[in-house]
């Protein structure tokens, strides 16, 4: 379902930093 998909912006700061250590 697609409310499956939506994430809470609370977790999108953890998120880009798990990302910016895996890409830089």
């Amino acid at each position: 379902p697609a409310q499956n998909l939506q994430v809470p912006p609370v977790l999108y700061p953890e998120l880009i930093v798990v990302v910016a250590h895996d890409l830089y």
